[in-house]
């Protein structure tokens, strides 16, 4: 058997250790990066849940502290809000036009794609309070950032998944279907309403008494308008008048 140097038997050794070394440093440095990616996805799932919060509870400062100062949100008609303060503002608005309203997020994917990007997928569900609203269904894409350690909203698009009908629109106002009696001291107003026959409007007899006569009566026809994403009313009496009026896109019964 042939020998082998002393030497070269201590270089080997030398190498299998270095290269021991260099994998044990290796894995370590792949286990912190898991690590860290866990503590950032767990970071940004207890986003999710303080925006959520605050949403429901109506707190628009506080959801808008979810997102960037420069953040950007186009929502599924188009339109662009930029700016923390402009969300805020845009948040604000929508809790005093839908009061009571709650949102519920499903999160889809969520994929890294930088050390301080993330961009995450998924589904809100937002129902108007009271019974009978008709909860709005949103396909979401947000791009998170961190910044000075804390992870924000930057850019939110939203895309309406499921096109409501003018029924299923409507359907927010069928508690008004059935007979009405409204009395004060001087008059009677009795009214009918009733789906129409396609469903897409609701219509409204009326009838005016005082002193036990009538005295005026009509008809009203409930629609939702699609362009402006409301309800739209057109009221004609039996003196040749026409009204017309529009609504907010959620109305309670209260």
């Amino acid at each position: 058997m042939r020998s082998v140097p002393l030497w070269f038997g201590v270089v080997v050794f030398g190498v299998c250790l270095g290269s021991g070394a260099q994998d044990a440093v290796k894995s370590e440095k792949v286990a912190a990066r898991a690590s860290s990616r866990a503590d950032d996805a767990k970071a940004i799932a207890g986003l999710v849940v303080s925006f959520t919060k605050a949403f429901n509870a109506g707190d628009a400062a506080a959801a808008a502290a979810t997102y960037a100062e420069d953040a950007l949100v186009v929502d599924e008609q188009g339109t662009r809000t930029e700016g923390r303060a402009a969300v805020r503002d845009q948040l604000a608005a929508s809790f005093v036009e839908s009061p009571g309203s709650t949102i519920a997020i499903q999160v889809d994917a969520l994929r890294f794609l930088g050390p301080d990007t993330a961009l995450e997928e998924g589904q809100t569900t937002i129902t108007p309070a009271g019974a009978g609203g008709v909860p709005e269904v949103t396909r979401f894409t947000v791009v998170y950032v961190k910044r000075d350690g804390q992870w924000l909203q930057s850019a939110v698009r939203d895309e309406v998944t499921h096109q409501l009908t003018p029924h299923e629109r409507l359907k927010e106002l069928e508690w008004l279907v059935g007979d009405w009696i409204n009395e004060s001291q001087d008059a009677v107003v009795h009214t009918t309403c009733k789906w129409a026959d396609n469903g897409n409007f609701l219509l409204r007899e009326f009838t005016m008494k005082t002193h036990g006569q009538p005295v005026l009566s009509g008809s009203q026809r409930i629609g939702w308008d699609p362009v402006r994403s409301q309800f739209k009313t057109w009221i004609f009496d039996t003196e040749g008048a026409l009204a017309r009026a529009t609504g907010p896109a959620t109305v309670t019964s209260g």
